[in-house]
Order: structure tokens, then C-alpha cells, then sequence
């Protein structure tokens, strides 16, 4: 699950990825945004300070580690 919120957006957008982790949003307004990527069993992985612009294209790359948020 790979969620992005924005201060400037009182909405949270969440999608779920495909099997290779991909994934397409086409619907965020243009902002600055924080990312949270989850998976079972993994430790979740979160990046702020990401600048969207209008019509703009990301690619984010994320590793996550093994373990849970517990551990």
C-alpha cells in the first residue's frame, strides 16, 4: 500500500501496488506531498518533501527492510 498526503490537501491517497511494486495515481493536484510505502512483514518506508507539479511524472524509489514496525 503506498499512501501520499499533503498538508495542503486534507485527503489522504492511498493505491495499492502491482505485483513488481508499480503503481499509477493520476489524480494528485500539484503540491508537495510525504509518501508511506507498507507491506506485510516489512518495515514501513516514508519520504517527505516530494514536489509534485502539474502534469508531472515521479518515479520513487523504495527499498523496504524486512521485520515489522515492532521489531
Amino acid at each position: 500500500m503506498v499512501t501520499a498526503s499533503s498538508p495542503a490537501d486534507p485527503d489522504t491517497h492511498s493505491v495499492v501496488t502491482d505485483d513488481s511494486g508499480g503503481f499509477l495515481r493520476t489524480d494528485l493536484p500539484p503540491g508537495t506531498y510525504a509518501v508511506r510505502c507498507e507491506k506485510d512483514g516489512y518495515q514501513p518506508f516514508e519520504r517527505h518533501g516530494i514536489e509534485l507539479r502539474a502534469n508531472g511524472f515521479l518515479t520513487i524509489e523504495v527499498q523496504l527492510s524486512p521485520g515489522s514496525a515492532e521489531t
